[in-house]
């Protein structure tokens, strides 16, 4: 029989308690005998919450959805705006969201400090009033539709729409798609 030395015996004395003693390094949880014991839940990917899809379906101000653009729209909205594919938060100079529909490619651009209708570039627009707000509209050369919507004292939104190819060569003059995603967005905002 091989003897260990004072140091070889510590330092397997330490193994073992090591491989013995592993716990979550704080006291055991109490077991109850015949209770198999529970996992904790799991807690919620804080991906999911930021998600643009996340988007609960309460009202919400200009200043939020600056921060949080696919909030302008929740899950009831966009099913009846036709909306195909999941909203993408974007940068169209400044945060945006994105939503497919059947008729097109629609973006929104919320302006929290600016009243974007007032613009000495967007005059020549053709003035409009939906939902009892000030619109500035026209088509693009490249086909589709710009919209600005004065929301308040100084803030606004602006809807640019690109038609499905099947659409593209007829962009209506009321930019029809505009004006139904710019009523929705204003009900849902304070």
């Amino acid at each position: 029989m091989t003897q260990l030395s004072g140091r070889s015996a510590a330092i397997l004395l330490l193994a073992a308690l090591l491989l013995t003693g592993c716990g979550g390094g704080g006291p055991a949880a109490p077991r109850t005998p015949g209770v198999a014991s529970t996992p904790p839940p799991a807690s919620p990917s804080p991906t999911a919450a930021a998600s643009p899809t996340a988007a609960s379906d309460g009202k919400h101000s200009v200043a939020e959805v600056a921060q949080r653009p696919c909030l302008a729209l929740g899950a009831e909205q966009t099913t009846e705006l036709g909306v195909v594919m999941a909203p993408s938060e974007t940068d169209l100079g400044g945060p945006s969201c994105q939503w497919w529909t059947r008729d097109g490619l629609i973006s929104f651009t919320p302006y929290p400090r600016s009243d974007e209708t007032t613009r000495s570039d967007v005059r020549h627009l053709t003035r409009r009033t939906i939902a009892g707000h000030r619109a500035v509209l026209g088509t693009l050369d490249r086909g589709g539709c710009s919209m600005y919507v004065s929301v308040g004292t100084r803030q606004s939104f602006r809807l640019l729409s690109s038609p499905s190819p099947r659409d593209a060569p007829e962009v209506p003059e009321d930019c029809g798609l505009n004006t139904r995603f710019a009523t929705a967005i204003l009900a849902r905002l304070e």
